[in-house]
């Protein structure tokens, strides 16, 4: 736990530092999602929870907190992300739904830049709004990663293992 509390410590000190030099986000960038939205639109997985609709509406890049949002609605119970969905996808109700119903299923990866990518985001959103549900979002994504990473300091595709 020590170890966890250096690498929040470090990563809020370097929100804080952003701030200062006026580096709040007003878009985001969208390309670390990229890979798993192509796979979510453009190839079907059974296993999915939710699959897209036709023409299924994306929020804008500048719509910030509501991409935060469904990036918080995806995490699961243990801190991590599945894998290929669209973070900026317009969800319907009954998306929403299905999604909190399998808040407890441990389908999560770090593969197609999940995880990781969902952190980063919520932190500069987290810098730019102040609200409290993105912060607490991201301290539990640090803590998923920090649990997943091997001795060796590597880390799996999938975890649990």
């Amino acid at each position: 736990m020590q170890k966890s509390l250096w690498v929040l410590l470090l990563f809020l000190f370097s929100l804080n530092s952003n701030a200062q030099k006026n580096n709040i986000i007003t878009v985001i960038d969208t390309l670390p999602f990229q890979n798993s939205a192509h796979h979510w639109y453009d190839i079907f997985e059974p296993q999915n929870i939710i699959n897209p609709t036709p023409d299924q509406p994306r929020y804008k890049p500048s719509e910030i907190s509501a991409i935060a949002d469904n990036i918080v609605l995806y995490q699961k119970s243990n801190g991590g992300w599945p894998k290929n969905y669209d973070m900026r996808a317009i969800l319907t109700d009954e998306q929403k739904k299905l999604i909190i119903a399998q808040k407890n299923t441990t389908n999560t990866t770090f593969d197609n830049s999940t995880t990781y990518s969902h952190v980063e985001c919520l932190a500069k959103v987290y810098s730019a709004t102040k609200n409290i549900k993105y912060k607490n979002a991201c301290i539990k994504g640090l803590d998923f990663i920090l649990s997943a990473q091997y001795k060796n300091g590597g880390w799996p595709q999938y975890f649990p293992l």
